[in-house]
């Protein structure tokens, strides 16, 4: 309503609100004088948890969470500073294994694995064939 966009800043802010509703007890003002009421029993119910506005002191300053998160980032820099500078200084890790040349018998080794792996394969591929040829016939 138009009495609620007026009253906006008050009913949901951090004040304090008199209100003063207006009824007549004329027949005609009837329908006027029950909107009133029940718009001013809607706003006697409202409850409002008003906060006390604090000033840029040092210690509100010190405890606000995004002082809390500014010191947090800057003792994160720090350390991400000091692993990388320590990096800096560590000596090469010795190369990989898979960076040396294979021997002749891990080879060896790897190619019994890989045609037995294809004899799975192909022994798979012929059953596949004969499940589906047996489905063929089926339907």
């Amino acid at each position: 309503s138009k009495l609620t966009r007026l009253l906006q800043d008050s009913l949901g802010g951090n004040c304090r609100t008199s209100m003063v509703a207006c009824v007549s007890p004329q027949p005609t003002a009837l329908d006027d004088s029950l909107s009133t009421l029940l718009f001013t029993s809607r706003a006697r119910a409202i409850r409002n948890h008003a906060k006390v506005n604090l000033r840029a002191s040092g210690d509100a300053v010190a405890s606000s969470l995004l002082a809390q998160y500014e010191a947090r980032l800057t003792q994160l820099r720090a350390q991400l500073a000091a692993t990388e500078a320590a990096k800096a200084l560590a000596p090469p890790p010795p190369p990989e294994a898979s960076s040396l040349p294979p021997s002749s018998a891990s080879v060896s080794r790897l190619e019994s694995e890989r045609s037995a792996a294809e004899a799975a394969l192909a022994q798979c591929v012929r059953e596949y064939a004969k499940e589906r040829a047996q489905k063929a016939k089926l339907q």
